[in-house]
């Protein structure tokens, strides 16, 4: 942890415990890693994603995290925009982790209704603001782990 209250990632955090004392201040929910030294974490506490290059911090943002299963994962799917399966919504900027059912739950900028309104509704995927979903989009290779 940084002086800041910014998590700084350093060598194997496990399966995002939270009573691991390395995951304790931060509450970790979700790890992915690349194979090119690219980490993302989504920390429980504050609501927010931080990507890393290395130890570096790269940007972080704030997220709705409602309902988010636990643990490490990889980047399976990415879309420009994915449909939810549920509700028939456009989810711009669409990162797939990991399934509930047939149901792929991720990272995603705000929901696209199907009225045309935007929303950052959560039913267990990790929603940003649009600019931040944009950028961790382009940013995370696909398989990233």
């Amino acid at each position: 942890m940084s002086t800041n209250g910014t998590p700084r990632i350093t060598g194997d955090w496990g399966a995002c415990d939270p009573s691991e004392p390395r995951n304790r201040r931060t509450r970790v929910a979700i790890v992915i890693e690349s194979d090119a030294g690219k980490r993302i974490l989504v920390d429980i506490s504050d609501r927010r994603v931080y990507a890393y290059e290395g130890d570096r911090l790269v940007f972080q943002t704030w997220a709705n995290i409602s309902g988010l299963k636990r643990g490490q994962f990889r980047v399976q799917t990415k879309l420009p925009v994915a449909r939810s399966v549920a509700l028939g919504w456009r989810l711009p900027y669409w990162m797939g982790i990991y399934y509930v059912g047939r149901a792929e739950n991720g990272f995603h900028g705000p929901a696209i209704l199907r009225n045309g309104a935007r929303a950052l509704n959560s039913l267990g995927c990790i929603v940003m603001p649009e600019e931040a979903a944009q950028r961790l989009y382009a940013w995370t290779p696909l398989g990233t782990l």
